[in-house]
């Protein structure tokens, strides 16, 4: 056997068998330096089908920025200084252009980094939720990494409907036949639709608030079904038990023998006849005050008849007008009839039906005193 030939092969053998040892060695060190998901701790907490996920976000990052800073050639201690934001070592970076090069690049190599749960919330136990880290840096690589964990420890919640909320958080609806309000939680409900204008029968939406329904699943408590609820209202007031109503109507009255006044020219003359047809009033939610206001008008019926000289008619015709008081304070059962706010005149028109519907358009919620 050559010895020397032998030997020299030893030699090799032993060389490229350390060799492979540090690269084996390199690549266990940095891939555990890069082995960021083991450092994830999920915390999972709340009620079964509505538990959250958190975890140690802010070390992870941490952790991901001392390494790419470190990478890109500057000291540990360097990497520390700068994630803990410290001023000393901010404006020594800042100072020295080549280190303020690798703290950009490294910079820009984490913000390719992207990782998180895809699933933190509205959680039941047993679901699994995965982890994922990605980086499209190539200059400083990460490797994709993922793990799957399992959810559990969330509490069991109560099933309640909305139902249950409204015996709990009852509305109340209050005011006149027509002029209806209601009174609630505006923090369990959302606004209600023509609150002021309701009349006994009429059917209003309900829906539990969003925020609401948050604290209640904070609680423990969820909505099973529909969130929303039709309510009929009921129990208004009629306005004709309003114990000073006549006063205000004989007011209008009044108004109507000034309006429909009759007079003779000598060589001409109007004679006017009129016929209430109706008394109607809305709500004004206090437009010009906190105080309550009504608005309160009557409907007559006229005929007028112009005339000659010689007493002949030139015209004769019927129209239908509604004339009243607006802004008038409502307190204690009675109307202000001492403040009854302006007089109001409203257009005439040729039928009862046609001025009815201009009324109803331009007073929503307008009702009949009966």
């Amino acid at each position: 056997m050559n010895f020397k030939k032998f030997q020299s092969k030893r030699w090799i053998f032993t060389i490229v068998l350390i060799l492979v040892c540090v690269s084996v060695a390199i690549g266990v060190v940095n891939k555990k330096k890069t082995n960021f998901i083991s450092q994830i701790d999920p915390k999972f907490s709340g009620y079964n089908e509505n538990g959250h996920l958190n975890y140690n976000e802010d070390d992870l990052e941490h952790s991901i920025q001392e390494y790419l800073l470190i990478e890109s050639g500057l000291s540990k201690d360097q990497a520390k200084g700068l994630i803990s934001e410290n001023e000393i070592t901010i404006d020594y970076i800042k100072s020295t252009p080549n280190d303020y090069e690798k703290a950009y690049k490294a910079y820009q190599a984490f913000e390719s980094v992207e990782y998180g749960f895809d699933k933190t919330s509205d959680l039941k136990n047993g679901d699994i939720v995965k982890f994922t880290i990605t980086s499209t840096s190539s200059e400083f690589p990460i490797p994709h990494q993922e793990k799957e964990y399992k959810v559990t420890g969330l509490k069991k919640g109560e099933n309640i409907d909305i139902k249950s909320i409204v015996e709990k958080e009852p509305i109340v609806f209050t005011g006149f036949d027509g002029a209806g309000k209601a009174t609630y939680d505006d923090f369990v409900y959302e606004e209600l639709a023509g609150s002021g204008t309701y009349s006994n029968g009429d059917s209003v939406n309900v829906k539990v608030s969003d925020s609401y329904i948050t604290e209640l699943e904070d609680e423990g408590k969820f909505i099973k079904g529909d969130n929303n609820v039709e309510l009929s209202v009921s129990n208004l007031e009629d306005f004709s038990e309003i114990s000073n109503l006549a006063d205000i109507l004989s007011l209008i009255d009044d108004l109507s023998k000034k309006e429909f006044e009759s007079y003779d020219y000598g060589f001409t003359s109007t004679t006017y006849s009129s016929t209430n047809k109706g008394n109607y009033y809305c709500s004004e939610k206090g437009l010009l005050s906190e105080k309550e206001t009504f608005r309160v008008l009557s409907i007559y019926e006229v005929r007028k008849i112009d005339r000659d000289s010689d007493g002949e008619e030139t015209e004769n015709k019927v129209f239908y007008k509604a004339l009243g008081y607006s802004s008038i304070p409502y307190q204690n059962n009675k109307l202000d009839i001492s403040d009854t706010g302006y007089e109001d005149y409203y257009g005439s028109e040729d039928t009862l039906e046609l001025l009815l519907a201009n009324l109803r358009t331009d007073y929503k919620g307008i009702k009949e005193i009966k």
